[in-house]
């Protein structure tokens, strides 16, 4: 994998990661908003912890990638 495309990859995880992250507080305020019976709670709180496990592996994806980048990185200038 070069470098333009680990740097496109790991731009792509960011701007997921950062809709995910939106997604969460809008979950929230329609829980606390909208939904009011316990089935859509329930509801609602799965797609914030769905939400929550993709951010993590965004997350993970994206240290993976930057460690991939510096060690290439440090092998092209010789160390």
């Amino acid at each position: 994998m070069d470098k333009d495309n680990i740097l496109k990859e790991i731009k792509d995880l960011e701007r997921h990661r950062k809709n995910l992250d939106s997604s969460v507080i809008d979950f929230e305020v329609l829980k606390d908003t909208y939904y009011t019976t316990p089935t859509s709670v329930r509801f609602c709180n799965a797609l914030i912890v769905d939400a929550y496990k993709e951010i993590e592996i965004a997350s993970k994806k994206i240290g993976e990638l930057k460690t991939l980048l510096a060690f290439d990185n440090a092998r092209q200038s010789g160390l």
